[in-house]
């Protein structure tokens, strides 16, 4: 009897202890998360984050739940990082303005002219992903996701296309974005300081009549109704982000950040595809409103390639290293490389089938298409084999050199690049020689073997470069390869 007693407290325990950890559970409530953004409501940003914070409630059975502040009531991105910082707010999209304060070197993705295309800026963060993720990390903050404003360009009053009319206008510049002023001071640009907030002021009271934006940006903001020109000319991509306090991030469930982590993922990616779309869509909207476009000279061109390597110079190493520079670099050169490889490729395989079939179907033949190919297939291989010195691909000291001491393989390093350069230097001359006795026998079809010399001058450059190397590091700690150029 005494036992079964004990058996009913311990259940009528039990039962208690349930029931007041369920109403602990039930008071907790859902996890709340304040986002804060500058764009107004119904724009495309707001749009996207009312769905990312629609599907993660419903996937997390309303255990995780967002309260959105749209249209810059808690301030402008400086605001908005104090008052994270205060737990006032726990998430924000933030532009490069507000992500480089935190981790100033993001701003790499805002370099002027470093990036020619979207698919440069893909990649550059898909490849540094890890390594802005982790930066962020380490000042309290979780990377959900990137995303962009788009390309921005000059807008102005009065024609800017040339040096002398761009370095006359009062431009703005971004208030607490030390970046933009360095940008736009080596470019000789008188710059006037204002918050986004303070723009259409200053250009109504002609404190400004020049600004830089994205398209979309500007008709968001109203502010091209204030403007005649646009210099079509994209200077940069205006970054973006999802942020999110770690600690907040770490109150929730692993799974619940699963949930969050994938969502969040998949909407920023919906949102930079949307904001493509609407800055290609927007730029047509300009040019509707009477905005011009104008071409910048030949002079203009030339001044901002000269200015943007003095603005990396400027910023390496107090806002991003030279070797995170040099590997965003290493990492474009590659790409178009391999791009070049694949539209090669692409031709050559478009250009096969096509005669396949017109001799097969039409009983026609080609001549130029016959010849064309064999030239193709040249190419690839010089090319190919231009990748294969970089990428340290080819015949290989290591067996030999393996029993050698530091000081003999060094030696080794260098001879092999004398040896290099020596060859090199000799069939480029034998190259340049063949190419002009190809134009002169072939006329403009002489200029398809334009490859050899192109290929012998790269593998020279390649070989230069691995022996100035090689001064640099004078015990190397690897075998070394006979074509091993960086």
């Amino acid at each position: 009897m005494q036992n079964t007693v004990k058996g009913v407290q311990g259940i009528l325990l039990a039962a208690v202890l349930a029931l007041l950890i369920g109403a602990a559970g039930a008071a907790a409530g859902p996890t709340v998360i304040k986002i804060a953004l500058i764009t107004p409501e119904g724009s495309t940003w707001t749009n996207t984050l009312y769905e990312m914070a629609a599907e993660v409630k419903n996937q997390t059975g309303g255990e995780v739940d967002f309260k959105i502040y749209a249209g810059g009531v808690m301030g402008d991105e400086l605001d908005v990082l104090r008052k994270m910082r205060a737990n006032r707010v726990h998430a924000t999209g933030f532009s490069g303005v507000g992500l480089g304060v935190i981790l100033p070197e993001i701003r790499i993705l805002e370099a002027p002219l470093l990036f020619q295309s979207y698919a440069e800026i893909d990649l550059i963060k898909q490849r540094l992903y890890d390594h802005f993720a982790a930066g962020f990390e380490g000042k309290g903050f979780v990377l959900l996701g990137f995303a962009e404003a788009g390309f921005v360009y000059f807008f102005s009053r009065q024609d800017i296309s040339r040096p002398r009319g761009l370095r006359s206008v009062k431009m703005w510049a971004w208030k607490g974005d030390p970046v933009a002023e360095t940008f736009l001071q080596t470019f000789g640009i008188k710059t006037y300081p204002l918050h986004v907030t303070d723009v259409n002021t200053g250009l109504e009271t002609g404190m400004i009549d020049a600004f830089y934006s994205p398209t979309l940006a500007a008709i968001a903001f109203q502010w091209y109704a204030r403007v005649r020109y646009m210099l079509d000319y994209p200077m940069v991509n205006s970054t973006g982000a999802l942020l999110l306090k770690s600690s907040v991030f770490k109150r929730l469930s692993p799974a619940h950040q699963a949930v969050l982590r994938s969502a969040a993922r998949k909407y920023c990616d919906k949102l930079v595809r949307l904001t493509r779309k609407d800055n290609t869509e927007a730029g047509q909207v300009l040019k509707e409103s009477g905005i011009e476009f104008l071409t910048p000279s030949s002079e203009l061109e030339a001044s901002f390639r000269t200015n943007a390597d003095k603005t990396y110079a400027k910023h390496m190493p107090g806002l991003y290293s030279r070797d995170l520079f040099e590997r965003v670099q290493r990492i474009l050169k590659a790409h178009i490389e391999r791009t070049l490889v694949l539209v090669l490729f692409a031709l050559l395989v478009a250009i096969l089938t096509f005669n396949i079939v017109s001799r097969n179907l039409f009983h026609l033949s080609f001549q130029k298409t016959l010849e064309t190919a064999p030239i193709l297939v040249l190419w690839l291989a010089l090319i190919g084999s231009t990748l294969a010195l970089k990428q340290r691909r080819h015949i290989k000291l290591d067996l030999l050199l393996r029993f050698c001491s530091p000081r003999w393989r060094l030696a080794a390093h260098k001879a092999t690049s004398l040896f290099g350069i020596a060859v090199m230097g000799i069939l480029l001359a034998a190259a340049v020689q063949f190419v002009r006795n190809e134009i002169a026998i072939f006329g403009p079809w002489g200029w398809t073997s334009i490859i050899f010399p192109l290929f012998f001058a790269v593998a020279l450059f390649r070989y230069v470069v691995r022996l100035l190397n090689s001064a640099q590091a004078p015990q190397p700690s690897a075998p070394l390869s006979l074509a091993d150029p960086p």
